[in-house]
């Protein structure tokens, strides 16, 4: 496991260009060394994930952190039953608001937009501040809204809080309290509402018409899928033509980022007039990028012969 961490850091320092720009070389070198200490077992894809990624994370990279596990985590928790409300994280107070059940057969009774202070005794500016810690990126407003939307992982992985819930929130009254029953993935499925798609909704891009304002909507989850992109911004563009809709909202706010080159494909339906995303792009070739293009080309050929 500690040789996988010596394995971690050269992988980062032969990749990046810069991997100490902004937290210093000796400083990352001496977490690392304190994480390291720490290992006198082997660990837990999981438990090893709780270690190295804050360390990570201070590289303020977001590029150069290790992914969610979530497939390890989903298997040895079989029987997770979710919190039954749906969360607003901020980085500043209120840091957790209520918005509402997460079923609409759900009767909660706590106020839409109601303050919460703590979840399972857990204050609110804490949970926040450990999803940050958690979560690498270049700002806490980004690192905060990408990762609170699996707040689940986080509840259970930090606090083991994964089957009851108790919710201390303000009211006109006061401050109240009430305990929450979590709710399973499979009793979940079985009673969410069956949603419908838009026709023309392609991969992580969602089209939505607000008749009534004149007004579509586009959900971006994601950055992804360029191809299907494609085919989603020329028929929603039509579309939108066609309807002679005025007003366009677009929804950033599940975003997870991706392929920049979609962002220059969708802002040449917006904007006439020339733009550059950046002036010049300094790329690194590190010998594992080599390896990677040298076994590429190696199937390739192969692929060629076979034929």
């Amino acid at each position: 496991m500690k040789s996988d961490i010596d394995s971690l850091v050269k992988f980062i320092e032969d990749t990046h260009r810069d991997p100490f720009y902004w937290y210093p070389k000796d400083s990352f070198y001496k977490d690392i060394a304190g994480v390291k200490r720490q290992i006198d077992k082997p660990l837990s894809s999981l438990s090893f994930y709780q270690l190295i990624e804050p360390v990570l994370v201070r590289l303020q990279d977001g590029q150069s952190d290790l992914a969610m596990p979530f497939s390890d985590f989903y298997n040895l928790y079989l029987n997770l039953c979710k919190i039954p409300a749906r969360l607003k994280f901020s980085v500043k107070q209120p840091y957790v608001s209520y918005l509402g059940p997460i079923l609409p057969d759900l009767d909660i009774s706590v106020p839409e937009n109601a303050e919460i202070f703590s979840i399972n005794n857990i204050p609110s500016q804490k949970i926040v501040g450990d999803i940050i810690r958690m979560t690498g990126g270049e700002n806490q407003e980004f690192r905060l809204a990408f990762r609170s939307l699996f707040h689940q992982f986080h509840l259970k992985q930090l606090y083991s809080i994964d089957t009851s819930y108790k919710i201390t929130y303000a009211s006109g009254q006061g401050i109240k309290k009430i305990a929450l029953a979590g709710i399973s993935g499979k009793e979940f499925n079985a009673r969410k509402p069956k949603e419908s798609q838009a026709p023309n909704s392609q991969g992580p891009y969602r089209l939505k018409l607000v008749d009534s304002l004149n007004t579509a909507i586009i959900d971006f989850r994601s950055f992804e899928e360029k191809p299907s992109f494609l085919r989603f911004a020329d028929s929603t563009f039509c579309l939108l033509k066609e309807q002679k809709v005025d007003n366009l909202i677009i929804d950033l706010r599940s975003n997870v980022g991706g392929d920049s080159e979609i962002g220059d494909e969708f802002l040449q339906y917006l904007v006439q007039s020339d733009f550059n995303q950046y002036s010049k792009v300094i790329t690194k070739y590190s010998y594992l990028q080599k390896e990677s293009i040298k076994t590429m080309q190696i199937r390739i050929r192969a692929a060629v012969l076979m034929k």
